[in-house]
């Protein structure tokens, strides 16, 4: 019993099941509050936007500049 293309529909099934499960964890990571990137989020311009809350009041930049200036 042969299956015409059997190979490309298992490539298939790896690389479909493969991107449902990132999507499917970045779902979950987004719904318990985690943001999307690894890096710091409280300096970042769409903090609010992963994470609700009200904007920031802060400049573009000031998170460069010291604080007693």
């Amino acid at each position: 019993m042969s299956v015409p293309n059997l190979s490309t529909i298992l490539v298939g099934l790896v690389v479909f099941g493969t991107f449902g499960t990132i999507i499917f964890r970045e779902f979950r990571r987004h719904k318990a509050g985690k943001g999307g990137c690894s890096c710091g989020c409280d300096q970042c311009p769409g903090h609010d936007l992963c994470h609700g809350g009200t904007a920031h009041s802060q400049t573009p930049g000031a998170a460069a500049r010291p604080k007693g200036e």
